[in-house]
Formats: structure tokens, C-alpha cells, sequence
């Protein structure tokens, strides 16, 4: 598959709503792992890995994967090559300082893709690709717009 191929196959997956609702877990890590991102197996309902250690180092393959599981994103890892993943965890995409932060990232030409992220929060992730590996960003504080 090449660079082009996947890129489509990525917006494809995060945009259609058809494709969300019908997929089983394993399909979505098939789909994933085609686009060789650094996906890992959590918890059933959680955000903590079901696979006990160190698996957040390392990429996993569909064998290690269980219908059910959800599906985390390691973000800093290389996916392909100098491409890296980073997610900004919102509580609301109406709010002053998600907005900004969109308007900062197109101004320089990054953008990405909103997406639910459910749980007992019901907040909002922003996911962006960069060329530039990004070490860990919890709990930076933004000033408020």
C-alpha cells in the first residue's frame, strides 16, 4: 500500500460514519495495522493496556488483539517512517482554548481529526501527524483564551 493509498484508507476510516458503526474491534486493528500505526490492546471499557509490562514500547500484531478490547494509539512512537502521532484530549470542541489551538495548528499547515472519545468523561480527542517525534505533552496547561 502505498503513501497515497493510506492516507485515504486513514480519512476514510475517521470520517465515515458508515464504516464506525458496522466495524467489529478486529477489523478496526486490521485497518489500523495496514496503515502501520502503533495501536495497542486495552482494557475492555478502559484506557489502561490489557497486555501486562512494558507493551506500550513496542507494536503489536492482530494475534494479540481480542474482539471487545479498545484500541489505544501510542502517541511519540514512529508509525512510518517520520511520521508521528500526538492527541490533544478536550472536554469540549466548542470551547475558546480547542478552537485556538485549531486555528495555531492550520496556521502552520498541521491539521487533524476530531474524534469522541466516550468514557465517563465524553470528551473530545484532536489527532494530528507530524514529521517530528513528540515526547510526552500531559498536563501542559494552555492559557485560556
Amino acid at each position: 500500500m502505498n503513501k497515497e493509498e493510506k492516507a485515504a484508507l486513514l480519512e476514510e476510516t475517521a470520517s465515515s460514519e458508515t464504516i464506525q458503526d458496522n466495524c467489529t474491534t478486529l477489523e478496526y486493528v486490521k485497518k489500523y495495522l495496514d496503515l502501520n500505526l502503533p495501536i495497542i490492546p486495552l482494557a475492555h471499557l478502559k484506557k489502561t493496556p490489557r497486555i501486562k509490562g512494558e507493551s506500550w514500547k513496542r507494536k503489536h500484531t492482530l494475534e494479540e488483539f481480542q474482539e471487545g478490547d479498545n484500541i489505544g494509539l501510542i502517541c511519540g512512537m514512529e508509525a512510518n517512517s517520520y511520521e508521528y502521532f500526538m492527541a490533544f484530549d478536550f472536554d469540549s470542541p466548542n470551547s475558546k482554548v480547542f478552537n485556538e489551538l485549531i486555528k495555531e495548528l492550520k496556521a502552520h499547515g498541521i491539521t487533524g481529526i476530531i474524534q469522541k472519545s466516550g468514557g465517563k468523561h465524553d470528551g473530545y480527542h484532536y489527532i494530528i501527524k507530524t514529521d517530528i517525534p513528540i515526547k510526552n505533552t500531559k498536563n501542559i496547561k494552555f492559557k485560556d483564551y
